[in-house]
């Protein structure tokens, strides 16, 4: 079930040794979280007539662009590149945020689309994403797709817990964490 997205995960450039060696740190409702050396990620797999895979990635390495958040789907076929113009809208949260840039590529007969994020929009976009039940993924106003995210908000809390099991690393709290 959760293949795609571990495949996805391996795709994320990283300069250290081992960095595709997973270990998986936890399962939470339709949720995989998974620690690698670089920091953890949560991933779930679409379903329906066009399933969208979500996965949020926190890197412990980069506190400076902390979170990576990437969307596949089999019906999108994208070449590698740079595109600007992508919005995000939370689905229950309603909120989301514009004018981002993501790259975009294909693998394993699938698109993706990968945005990265600063540490200064992590604490609303993770707050956002955990108050959601769905994900919508915009391209210059166009719907590419609507991704179920229930069960985030727990998904998330065990992603920021196993950031946390890295030794030396400061990973802030953040509001949907609670006390």
């Amino acid at each position: 079930m959760f293949t795609p997205l571990l495949f996805l995960a391996s795709l994320i450039s990283l300069p250290q040794e081992g960095a595709s060696d997973f270990t998986v740190y936890d399962t939470v409702d339709t949720w995989s979280i998974v620690r690698r050396v670089d920091g953890c990620f949560m991933g779930a797999t679409g379903q329906g007539p066009s399933p969208t895979d979500v996965m949020v990635f926190y890197d412990v390495t980069h506190p400076e662009n902390p979170v990576m958040l990437l969307l596949s789907n089999p019906r999108w076929n994208y070449r590698e590149e740079t595109v600007a113009g992508y919005r995000i809208h939370f689905v229950g949260a309603d909120r989301g945020t514009s004018g981002l840039t993501g790259l975009t590529f294909s693998s394993d007969g699938a698109g993706v689309v990968m945005i990265g994020f600063n540490s200064g929009a992590v604490p609303l976009l993770l707050t956002d994403f955990a108050r959601s039940t769905a994900i919508r993924l915009y391209l210059n106003d166009t719907l590419l797709a609507e991704a179920d995210i229930r069960g985030g908000q727990a998904a998330l809390r065990r992603v920021m817990a196993c950031a946390r099991t890295f030794q030396g690393r400061q990973v802030p709290r953040y509001p949907f964490e609670g006390n």
